[in-house]
């Protein structure tokens, strides 16, 4: 899950970033949602997501591993490969 807001300029970065990773097979294993910082507010108290840029993985339904705020494509495909 990709926290997202359309005004965040470190979202529109991260969104590059995911489109670079996007032919990694790493990447391939997931399947990644964007959820609207501004209007997805049970999603954000659900989860206690206090800021857009926000990554989380789940894993059987749970949160498995979340991280924030990273743009560059070598760390977040770093991120997406320590997810077991």
């Amino acid at each position: 899950m990709h926290v997202h807001a359309d005004w965040c300029p470190v979202c529109k970065r991260q969104e590059r970033a995911f489109q670079q990773l996007s032919e990694s097979a790493d990447f391939k294993r997931f399947n990644a949602i964007q959820v609207n910082f501004d209007m997805d507010q049970d999603f954000r108290r659900a989860y206690g997501v206090k800021n857009q840029s926000v990554i989380l993985i789940f894993r059987g339904g749970k949160e498995a591993a979340r991280i924030g705020g990273v743009t560059a494509p070598l760390k977040i495909g770093e991120f997406l490969a320590s997810v077991k």
